[in-house]
């Protein structure tokens, strides 16, 4: 039996893969459990993680003074858990089994040996004091790129609720990298790098189960954890004005709304017409904020033009090259290029100056917005990536929104 519960355990906490279950329809007993275990083994589900590792961790640094070592002592006074073990892993950057450690405790509290989540009533009485501790504490130790707190703005940020349906979570799992090519990843493929996506840890405890999971956030919310002011996902509290933007699009004044918008887009995450944006920013732009000038764009161009558009002439672009050279690289250039050429910003593989770009409703799909893709701060690891990051941001919190007129691209092909 006690092998079977080691199974169970790996199982349950190990194999998040393909475990979006809703609470009445997963397995129950440890039986069960184990023949599902099986399955997903004998169907080699196993899914290698592509999420785009980024350099840009110093855009994450919080203050130093964030959670003292006085303020750590007094937290630790508070609760009988020992959270020195947990400290000693983060501190030396030992994320996964920083996880793994979290997990333990996690059960603990819950006071479960045999290792089986809790259900969502307990979870709705987690302490939040042991909540806090665990957050700060991660968010202490990755500069503020991983914790409970990072991940409740990210689930905010795209529409999550306390009702929030299965695809509502479904995005946030695939927003945070749990989620890749339409499959869970198992654990033992979770990025335990300071370079994986935003929010990526912790896993914690039985997130694959989505009424679980949503509980969780939930009492994240409810606990009211303590958000460090210096944390760049502040982004998107601040009211944003888009009436010009929309009286430019209205007037079908296209060239002074894609200046519009990329002011916007700079204001969004707190930077000035100078600056540019990162790859973090990037990661965390609010979903709020990018629909609403895509929205904008959409509705003024008879569905032409916005970012959804671009976005699946992009993607469809990079499914014909894969179909034709395989998997086992990125063609980023290749794909960029024939992305160019098929929304007018080329022509014989040449770019066009801005001067030289169609402003009007006979522009080619997927034309505009374009000043956008000039403002990413380009980093060591190529431009490829950055393009890609902001197509899947777009994928993620847009999925659902726009008509893309996909025949069109074909015949411009």
């Amino acid at each position: 039996m006690a092998e079977q519960v080691r199974q169970l355990y790996r199982c349950q906490e190990a194999i998040v893969q393909g475990m979006a279950f809703h609470a009445e329809e997963r397995p129950q007993s440890v039986a069960e459990w184990l023949s599902y275990f099986t399955e997903l083994k004998s169907q080699n589900l196993k899914v290698k993680s592509n999420a785009f590792f980024t350099e840009n961790f110093d855009n994450t640094i919080i203050s130093q003074d964030y959670l003292t070592s006085e303020n750590l002592t007094k937290s630790f006074n508070q609760t009988e858990v020992d959270y020195r073990k947990l400290e000693n892993l983060l501190a030396a950057r030992k994320w996964q089994k920083a996880d793994a450690e979290t997990r333990e405790i996690m059960l603990k509290i819950l006071d479960r040996e045999t290792r089986e989540w809790g259900t969502k009533a307990e979870i709705e009485k987690f302490p939040c004091k042991d909540l806090s501790i665990i957050d700060k504490l991660w968010i202490k130790y990755s500069n503020g790129r991983f914790g409970f707190t990072v991940q409740k703005i990210i689930w905010q940020n795209i529409g999550g609720k306390p009702n929030a349906d299965h695809n509502i979570y479904i995005r946030f799992a695939e927003q945070i990298g749990w989620r890749l090519n339409e499959n869970w990843l198992s654990w033992f493929d979770f990025n335990f790098n300071i370079n994986a996506p935003v929010g990526h840890l912790p896993c914690g405890l039985g997130r694959g189960v989505i009424d679980f999971g949503i509980a969780f956030l939930s009492r994240i919310e409810i606990c009211g954890l303590e958000e460090p002011k210096n944390i760049p996902l502040n982004i998107g509290k601040v009211k944003i004005d888009y009436s010009r933007l929309r009286d430019f699009l209205s007037a079908r004044n296209f060239r002074e709304a894609d200046q519009e918008t990329v002011a916007l887009m700079l204001q969004v995450v707190g930077k000035n017409k100078d600056e540019k944006l990162t790859l973090f920013d990037i990661e965390t732009f609010p979903c709020l904020e990018l629909e609403k000038i895509n929205q904008l764009w959409l509705n003024y161009s008879q569905g032409r033009f916005g970012f959804t558009v671009q976005k699946s002439i992009y993607f469809h672009v990079e499914k014909s090259i894969e179909q034709r050279f395989g998997k086992n690289r990125k063609y980023h250039k290749m794909i960029w290029q024939n992305f160019s050429d098929v929304v007018g910003w080329q022509v014989a593989g040449k770019i066009k100056y801005y001067s030289e770009f169609d402003f009007s409703l006979n522009a080619p799909f997927g034309h505009l917005p374009v000043s956008w893709c000039v403002k990413f701060k380009v980093e060591k690891f190529g431009v490829g990536v950055w393009r890609e990051t902001f197509f899947n941001r777009v994928n993620n919190c847009l999925i659902n929104t726009g008509k893309i007129y996909l025949n069109e691209v074909e015949k411009n092909q």
